[in-house]
């Protein structure tokens, strides 16, 4: 009897981290997917704090994923330098395992007073602060 539970439990085990993993690679195809989109004049990128979080979704595909990838990034310029560190968000939905993706919303953290500060951080604090 104890020979047949150890195998049972063997048996769940591998399936559980299967099923855990298809979820955690459409996360990670989601993060890719967000900083391939979010790049922009640098072929060097270097990105820090980057997170998936997941919104509700009217498509019942379960093989489709919507959500916000928030994070830092900061960019190689013309001169060879970097610059700071600068929050981003997008919005991103993934369709077949992640191998599709559709974005939108991308918005840098401004770095002047022309711009609506007050505007990104009510966006960010909407899109990339876990409820």
């Amino acid at each position: 009897m104890k020979i047949k539970s150890k195998l049972q439990c063997l048996l769940i085990i591998p399936i559980t981290f299967t099923l855990i993993s298809c979820e955690d690679s459409r996360e990670e195809k989601a993060i890719a997917a967000a900083k391939r989109l979010s790049v922009h004049e640098s072929s060097k990128p270097r990105f820090r704090n980057v997170i998936f979080i997941q919104t509700p979704s009217d498509d019942k595909n379960p093989d489709s994923l919507k959500g916000n990838v928030c994070g830092e990034v900061k960019f190689n310029d013309p001169t060879g330098t970097y610059t700071d560190f600068t929050r981003f968000f997008i919005e991103i939905s993934t369709y077949e395992n992640g191998e599709r993706s559709i974005a939108s919303g991308l918005d840098f953290e401004p770095k002047d007073s022309r711009s609506c500060k007050n505007c990104f951080e009510q966006s960010w604090q909407s899109m990339c602060i876990s409820k």
